[in-house]
């Protein structure tokens, strides 16, 4: 008897652990409930800029009752955006401003979108990583050429070209006065007529 028992047990541990494997490989075969998602890299939420807001898009591949927050590097949510909406299949498009529940900015960082689904009992943490950047990038000026000129507009001494090199990718501006006369964007030297 105890010799069956043990045989018993044995043929119930093997047919238990393909049991677990089938299903585990059922899983790894099913197809995700969520497409093609698109996340902003990178953003920052305190400048006056397009890049202020962090878009979000995927498809759902069916209708579900989605819950979609924004979580820190530790996994922990910063941001509810949507709570149990129940949405289409098709594409599902959301921006997120770089606020936290109460309101407030985050801290700069990295940041991802996490999928809720209820109907499926799924949870998604989409692999695409959002940068909030909240440091401005600092400006040296390398030349100005004339130091001194008069647009007056009879060919001398007419126009300042005026090089510069950015920390980081950016806009520039330049004002003269209260007047934006040139912007250009990404670049390391700049050419404005006044």
């Amino acid at each position: 008897m105890p010799r069956v028992l043990s045989t018993l047990l044995v043929v119930l541990l093997l047919g238990g652990t393909a049991a677990a494997f089938a299903v585990t490989q059922g899983l790894k075969i099913e197809p995700s409930p969520i497409l093609a998602p698109h996340i902003d890299k990178v953003f920052s939420p305190v400048c006056d800029c397009a890049s202020r807001d962090a878009g979000i898009r995927f498809k759902l591949r069916k209708p579900d009752r989605v819950q979609l927050d924004i979580v820190d590097s530790n996994g922990d949510v910063v941001r509810e955006l949507v709570s149990g909406k129940r949405l289409r299949r098709g594409v599902v498009t959301y921006t997120w401003n770089g606020r936290d529940d109460q309101g407030d900015f985050v801290g700069e960082g990295i940041y991802k979108p996490r999928v809720h689904l209820t109907d499926q009992h799924r949870t998604i943490d989409l692999p695409n990583e959002m940068r909030v950047d909240t440091t401005a990038p600092t400006i040296t000026v390398v030349s100005v050429a004339p130091r001194e000129f008069s647009p007056d507009g009879d060919g001398r001494r007419d126009r300042a070209v005026i090089r510069y090199s950015l920390s980081e990718r950016a806009h520039a501006l330049l004002f003269v006065g209260p007047r934006r006369v040139v912007t250009y964007n990404r670049t390391t030297r700049l050419e404005s007529r006044t």
